[in-house]
């Protein structure tokens, strides 16, 4: 399991696909049905802003328990709006499709092309 939290940021500004699961179907591929956090049968979904995170081998030790960010990339996949917006850390399976939120490595690139609600 990949251990996730939300992000505050909005880094899509820009994306000419429409909306966030349209982004996320573009660059994987892949259709949805609900969200991906395991146990959670929300079919109301939308695209979450997420970092991965890692625990603090401190915590580990049971001396903190806090998580640091795996890395400072922010990521897009499928999530409901319960999962996109907790401040508490959650997992996903380790098999999850996450897209950039850098533009110029997605939608901003020059051979994408424009997404319009529906065509996916």
């Amino acid at each position: 399991m990949i251990k996730l939290k939300s992000s505050k940021e909005t880094p899509l500004k820009g994306c000419n696909c429409g909306n966030k699961l349209n982004h996320w179907k573009k660059f994987t591929g892949m259709q949805v049905r609900m969200c991906l956090v395991p146990g959670c049968r929300n079919p109301e979904i939308d695209g979450g802003y997420v970092v991965k995170t890692k625990t603090d081998p401190i915590a580990d030790a049971g001396l903190d328990l806090q998580s640091r960010p795996l890395d400072s990339t922010i990521y897009l996949i499928p999530l409901c709006e319960e999962h996109a917006t907790t401040l508490e850390e959650f997992e996903v399976a380790d098999d999850t499709n996450f897209v950039s939120t850098i533009l110029k490595e997605t939608c901003g690139r020059n051979d994408a092309v424009e997404v319009k609600e529906g065509e996916l």
